[in-house]
């Protein structure tokens, strides 16, 4: 069975929840998910949050396809904003780079001492609702899982001076991040509600 030394364990997680509580303090969490994390990490020793994201919508700049750098970011939102202040960074947009709108669901990753505890875990993200869960990767430092839901959009918007979208579009645009974000919302008060009680 997969495990980690359980004094090189400690270290593993005081190190994570060191860094957890300075994001949180720099208020680098986003807002949404600190319930869900906070639960998380003090639920059980043998797993710990190493990243979060609530769910975002971005506009980002890209040169060529696969690009996401920090630098590459034009605007973000962790909560969703009336569709005219989207519109607006869109028009004042005149880059030589292509603009893209992205909408991206919750993802959280999780590291765990044990194989059993990480597929606990995972399991528990599926029940709640985000089917694209999965064990990311294995290693000395410990069993990493991906906590995922399914919500994507990656849509081209602009280039230089020409939009790619019709005016009307905007409408169903901000339906689809105002739906997302309600389904966001709804899956991680389940998981919270599973992790609770502990209950697969």
């Amino acid at each position: 069975m997969i495990q980690i030394n359980p004094n090189k364990w400690r270290r593993i997680r005081t190190h994570h929840l060191n860094r957890y509580a300075r994001a949180l303090r720099k208020n680098e969490v986003d807002q949404g998910i600190t319930e869900l994390t906070n639960l998380i990490n003090s639920i059980d020793p043998d797993i710990v949050t190493t990243s979060s994201c609530y769910g975002r919508i971005l506009l980002l700049k890209l040169k060529n396809l696969g690009e996401k750098r920090i630098e590459n970011i034009y605007m973000k939102w962790h909560q969703p904003p009336p569709i005219q202040e989207i519109k607006r960074y869109i028009e004042k947009y005149n880059g030589d780079e292509m603009l893209w709108l992205l909408l991206q669901s919750t993802i959280i990753h999780i590291k765990s001492r044990t194989l059993s505890k990480a597929i606990w875990i995972r399991n528990l993200g599926v029940k709640a609702g985000y089917k694209y869960s999965k064990i990311l990767s294995i290693s000395d430092k410990g069993i990493t899982v991906e906590i995922a839901g399914t919500e994507r959009l990656n849509m081209p918007i602009k280039k230089g001076r020409e939009t790619f979208i019709k005016p009307n579009m905007y409408n169903l645009i901000e339906k689809l991040y105002f739906n997302m974000f309600d389904r966001i919302e709804k899956r991680k008060n389940k998981f919270i509600e599973l992790l609770k009680n502990k209950n697969l």
